[in-house]
This record gives C-alpha cells, sequence and structure tokens, in this order.
C-alpha cells in the first residue's frame, strides 16, 4: 500500500509545476543569455565610394571579431567605447541582435510595439508595450510607466532582466531596470528657438517626432544618433519629451551607389564588344562608294 501512495505522488508533482501560481507568486526563472561579446570598438573606413565601414569589437586577446548585420552601422556610431553585443558568431564574424554600451549583458534591443490588451466594456486599460528583437516579443513590464508608449516605432535599448513565467498564457517579460537610462535612436535637429527646456526634435524610424532636451550636440546636428536618458514631458503643453543626458556619435551613412559596377564590357569607350559585328553589318569602305550626282568628284 505504501508503495502504491509513493507512485501516485511521484506522477503527480509533473502536474503540480505546471498548475496555475499559488497566492505566493508564479516560479519564475531567468532566461540564458544568447552568445555576447564585450569589447571596444574599432572602425575602419576602406578607401574606395560606397564601401561601408567594418565595424570591430576587441575580442581580449584573440584580436576583433567584425560586427555583421542591421545594427552593425549603430555600433560604429561607439567608435572607441567599450560596448556589449548579442547574437551569434564564430570568433571572426558576428551577427548583432542587440548591444548596449558598457558590459552588462541583462538589457534587450528592438522595436517599441504597443498592442490594446484584452479589456472588459467601458472599463480603462493601458496599452501593452512589447520590445520585438526580430524573432521574438519581449513584454514590457509596467511599460506605460517608463513612457515608452511616446515611443512607438522607436528602436530602443533597455537595461533589465527578462524572466520567463511558467504558467498558462504567460509571456517573456522584461522587467525594467528603473534606475538606469534607456537608449533611444533618431535622427536630431536642433530647434532654433527652443523654450521650456526642448533642444531638438528628434525623428523616430517609424517617421514620427519627439521633443528632446539635450546637450547642444552641434556636431551631431541632422545625424542620427543614439540618445540616453528618459521620457519626461514639457512643461507648458505636456508633450513627450526625452531628457536626454548623453548622446553617440553619429551613425554612418553608406551612400547608395555600388562601389565596383559589373559588367561594363572592356572599358575601351566601344559600345561593343572587340571584333564582334554591329546590328547593321561592318560599314562598308568608302573606296566602294559610288559618286552621287552633283555631289562633286569622289576623291582618292
Amino acid at each position: 500500500m505504501n508503495r502504491i501512495l509513493a507512485a501516485l505522488v511521484l506522477f503527480s508533482v509533473p502536474f503540480t509545476a505546471l498548475a496555475a501560481p499559488s497566492s505566493e507568486g508564479p516560479m519564475i526563472h531567468p532566461i540564458a543569455p544568447t552568445y555576447e561579446l564585450t569589447g571596444k570598438v574599432q572602425v575602419l573606413y576602406p578607401r574606395c565610394p560606397g564601401c561601408p565601414p567594418v565595424v570591430r569589437v576587441q575580442n581580449g586577446d584573440e584580436g576583433y571579431t567584425t560586427i555583421k548585420g542591421d545594427l552593425a552601422l549603430d555600433v560604429a556610431a561607439f567608435d572607441g567605447k567599450v560596448v556589449t553585443v548579442k547574437g551569434e558568431g564564430n570568433g571572426t564574424n558576428f551577427e548583432a541582435s542587440g548591444f548596449a554600451p558598457g558590459k552588462s549583458n541583462q538589457f534587450v534591443t528592438g522595436t517599441v510595439e504597443l498592442v490594446a490588451p484584452n479589456c472588459p466594456p467601458n472599463a480603462r486599460c493601458a496599452q501593452k508595450v512589447y520590445l520585438n528583437t526580430g524573432d521574438r516579443k519581449i513584454l514590457v513590464g509596467d511599460g506605460y510607466q517608463y513612457g515608452l508608449t511616446s515611443l512607438e516605432g522607436a528602436k530602443v535599448t533597455i537595461r533589465g532582466e527578462v524572466v520567463s513565467y511558467r504558467c498558462l498564457g504567460c509571456e517573456p517579460t522584461l522587467h525594467v531596470d528603473a534606475s538606469r537610462n534607456i537608449w533611444v535612436r533618431g535622427r536630431i535637429e536642433k530647434l532654433s528657438h527652443g523654450m521650456n527646456g526642448q533642444t531638438h526634435t528628434a525623428t523616430l524610424d517609424n517617421g514620427s517626432s519627439i521633443l528632446v532636451s539635450g546637450p547642444k550636440w552641434a556636431d551631431r546636428n541632422f545625424n542620427t544618433i543614439w540618445m540616453s536618458g528618459k521620457m519626461t514631458y514639457e512643461r507648458i503643453s505636456g508633450a513627450p519629451m526625452f531628457k536626454a543626458t548623453s548622446g553617440s556619435k553619429g551613425v554612418p551613412v553608406v551612400a547608395a551607389i555600388l562601389p565596383f559596377p559589373r559588367g561594363l564590357g572592356d572599358a575601351s569607350g566601344a559600345n561593343v564588344s572587340r571584333d564582334s559585328g554591329t546590328t547593321g553589318g561592318v560599314a562598308g569602305s568608302a573606296t566602294n562608294v559610288a559618286p552621287a550626282s552633283g555631289a562633286g568628284i569622289l576623291r582618292d
């Protein structure tokens, strides 16, 4: 009888672990960080028109690892600084999926997305804030408290820990480190008559713009940069405003031209390949042309 009771207890353990969370809160466990790389950024500019810069991160004593992917130029904006990059790599090349200045790996880089919650009729519910990292969406816990609803469509990096709740319908959630600034990417433009603290406007990735209160950034006007700060509001109008304390260099711009055009023939100046006939055939010799009436005498 005792053996039967013991077997029943052991059989029920997996179902207990998957049951709804108790009053003490759901079971959580940190999500293991993806492969990462930390080191100083170095940017090399090839001597050819239209060639993108080569972005590398110092990989300890192993030399440098080249950063690839859509975020490579963004990492280049931190030339000379130490950054931590997340992604996948083989030691020589590294496909970046997220990055942040410094050595901490507790952050998420993604595009801010807003989702209307499943709200009862006549109830006022805050929109849910997600970070779309490209391969998944991560819920930002209490995202509205950090002003992220005003950054819809912006590319951001937010510091904090991502945890997964083992319960039905639960989502990976980023618990924001409220003591740290967030990083926002935007094309800044200096205001000629700044009032009430605002100094610039920043155009986000989705084309919308927000007010910015920050340093002068005279050398980065009309450039896309990464700004570090927190969301707040303009004192008179109440419009959303990003209060920046620092910023990166300008994100490099690559000319939209083909560096080495292909298929130009032998570049001899002829519009056909050497020794090939034209559509109308080879022109006859001038000596075979008969004299035309009234055109004078054909010269030797």
